[in-house]
């Protein structure tokens, strides 16, 4: 192996050069640039995902302004409730029918806590969801797709009933 011994006066000594040393200070180099371009990168997909997240929350927000559903999940149980009393209406509550299934409907409708408080049958004074017109509303559009009313029934019994389990997770 090949070194070299040079002085080098403003470093107060000397200085062992290898090629060694030089490989090491070009990977160095090379992985400092790298890091800046995975910054850059990571940098850009953040931007990337903010838009998304803007683009998104605006089409919610005019969803919510055209009567279809909330923005955010009911936090109070009155609330989506009176939510509830609003679908008398043929026309919003077509609206909701062409939105998502089951477990994707609820979460929109409803926070854990919300959720919590209410079952299929109203069992342990939880409130009965079973009659109400949103259960209608998403049980006529899950229909339309799959035709297996029995199937619905199970997914929304099982999202209410792993409400507190969601809870639990999220503390």
């Amino acid at each position: 192996m090949e070194s070299s011994i040079e002085f080098n006066s403003s470093a107060g000594g000397c200085v062992h050069s290898t090629p060694i040393s030089t490989e090491k200070s070009e990977r160095w180099q090379l992985c400092g640039q790298m890091c800046h371009h995975l910054q850059s990168d990571a940098s850009a997909l953040r931007s990337l995902q903010l838009k998304k997240l803007a683009e998104e929350t605006r089409k919610r927000k005019r969803e919510a302004e055209e009567g279809r559903l909330p923005v955010r999940p009911f936090a109070q149980l009155e609330d989506f409730l009176q939510f509830d009393q609003s679908l008398e209406s043929d026309a919003v509550m077509q609206n909701i029918c062409s939105k998502e299934f089951v477990n994707t409907s609820w979460r929109l409708l409803l926070s854990d806590k919300v959720a919590n408080r209410c079952s299929w049958t109203g069992i342990r004074k939880k409130k009965c969801i079973r009659d109400l017109r949103i259960t209608l509303a998403i049980r006529t559009a899950f229909l339309r797709t799959f035709d297996d009313e029995e199937v619905f029934i199970d997914k929304t019994q099982l999202f209410f009933r792993c409400a507190l389990d969601r809870i639990m997770k999220k503390s």
